[in-house]
């Protein structure tokens, strides 16, 4: 897993020869409704470990 800033991400999404990103948003639902963003994966942090086979290990 590689945690990026919102420039980082910005940039790694501009370049177009990189693969997608999975994007991981740990917020609660009520928070994503508040700001949501597209092509994310949710899942709220509490529940990371007992849903960790959800995230593919080979995707950056």
């Amino acid at each position: 897993m590689q945690n990026l800033s919102a420039p980082e991400l910005a940039e790694w999404l501009a370049d177009s020869s990189r693969p997608a990103p999975v994007l991981l948003d740990v917020r609660e639902p009520w928070e994503i409704e508040t700001a949501k963003l597209a092509n994310i994966v949710a899942i709220p942090m509490c529940d990371i470990p007992a849903r960790s086979e959800e995230l593919d290990d080979e995707r950056r």
